[in-house]
């Protein structure tokens, strides 16, 4: 099931391809994507109810779902389902309220308050998120992207995702949007919703930034926008990496793969171990839980293609290999691997111990499932309240704190040869 690679074989180019494989398949839609982009832009509603039409076979009687059908979803939601759901939202808002960049003031000097500096932490004016569907229905995702929004205060936040194929958005997602507090849904999906979330349309007006995950014309269109809106970042199929010595957990290690397979046939699932026979007893694994999975065949054909099991000759390398690979979610298996995070300094997010499954990250511990995956960790994070937030430093000097400052001022301009500066700073000493 999972081909076994043992480091020590890959050659330098085999490893660079495991490391830099963010952008792997944007390249070869990316032409269609630019001449979507450019329809919207040009036609507006007409161009994205024509693109709804051909790509998800659906004729689009109104572009917005109205507020009534958000607002009235939870009678279509099973009683259980919405009690989750509404636990989620909890813990998540609770913990994105924690990460929220706040406000402050400062002297830099003890006892020297004669200048103050500081940061106001600002809400951005407006967001946008994307959420998929086709393959299935995503609450989660909504409650991902736009909780953190509201937390930080966005005024307005707009939701972009699929139609279903009667033309409606699931009552679930509609759910969720209403925990959110979302306040406009669209029922548009692909590569067109992020073209009318970056240039407007008559129904949609434009966002200041565009979040969440999504395929790979999705994503290359993110790519593309980035040039006129601001984004999260590039994600691109789920990834997980389990790490274990090999003692224990090899059906933990099954479970958690098929978790991320079952997502999409290009999903990334691979293990690093010190120990060929835990290989073998995670292959035997997956094989038994495969077995009645319902989704069988979508996860079977992510282990068949993007399923490695990669064997290191020393607990060193198996972490070297994991922060070259910088894997979406990292699950470490283990007696202690609370001993262990500090080494892993490039995974998008870490679960730790046998305990902790990684759903729990992407349903409803807290933390955020819009997470960069192809690499893209080692440059960005996950999607919090502070992505909503423009942090704007000021500062405040006094007549007594400018007699300070200025000489300084002075002294290092006129060494960069820059006398406008330094008269600049000494006309405040003069007042």
């Amino acid at each position: 099931m999972l081909r076994q690679v043992d480091i020590g074989s890959l050659t330098g180019e085999e490893r660079r391809a495991l490391q830099f494989r963010a952008l792997a398949g944007i390249r070869d839609v990316e032409g269609d994507v630019r001449r979507i982009l450019d329809d919207v832009r040009q036609r507006k509603d007409a161009a994205v109810r024509a693109l709804t039409k051909q790509f998800d076979k659906v004729e689009l009687d109104q572009i917005r779902v109205p507020a009534e059908s958000i607002q009235g979803a939870e009678r279509e939601v099973d009683g259980v389902v919405a009690k989750a759901l509404r636990e989620a939202a909890d813990h998540i808002r609770r913990f994105q309220e924690i990460l929220l960049p706040k406000s402050m003031e400062a002297s830099v000097v003890p006892g020297r308050p004669t200048w103050r500096v500081g940061q106001s932490a600002l809400p951005l004016g407006s967001a946008g998120a994307y959420v998929p569907g086709g393959r299935a229905a995503y609450p989660s995702s909504v409650l991902m992207t736009c909780i953190p929004a509201k937390v930080a205060r966005v005024k307005r936040v707009a939701l972009c995702t699929p139609p279903g194929a009667d033309g409606t958005v699931p009552a679930v997602v509609r759910y969720a949007a209403k925990l959110a507090e979302v306040d406009e849904v669209y029922a548009v999906g692909g590569a067109q919703a992020i073209g009318a979330m970056a240039f407007g349309t008559e129904s949609i007006a434009p966002v200041e930034k565009i979040v969440g995950p999504g395929n790979v014309w999705v994503t290359a269109a993110k790519k593309i926008v980035s040039e006129t809106v601001a984004i999260d970042f590039l994600a691109g199929p789920s990834e997980v990496l389990v790490i274990s010595d090999g003692r224990s957990g090899a059906d933990l290690a099954a479970c958690e793969l098929i978790a991320q397979a079952e997502h999409d046939p290009a999903a990334v699932c691979v293990v690093v171990t010190t120990s060929p026979e835990w290989v073998r007893d995670v292959n035997a694994e997956l094989e038994s839980q495969l077995a009645d999975l319902p989704r069988k065949a979508i996860a079977e054909e992510a282990l068949r293609r993007n399923g490695r099991a990669f064997v290191a000759s020393s607990g060193q390398e198996a972490i070297d290999f994991v922060n070259a690979f910088a894997p979406e979610h990292l699950m470490v298996l283990g007696a202690d691997p609370r001993n262990l995070l500090e080494r892993f300094t490039t995974a998008g997010c870490v679960f730790l111990g046998d305990y902790t499954s990684v759903t729990m990250g992407d349903y409803c511990a807290g933390t955020n499932h819009v997470i960069p995956s192809g690499g893209e960790s080692r440059r960005f994070r996950s999607l919090s309240s502070s992505d909503f937030v423009r942090l704007v430093p000021y500062v405040s000097v006094s007549d007594r704190g400018a007699r300070t400052l200025a000489p300084i001022v002075a002294d290092i301009a006129r060494a960069e040869g820059l006398e406008g500066h330094a008269r600049a700073a000494e006309r405040r000493m003069r007042m």
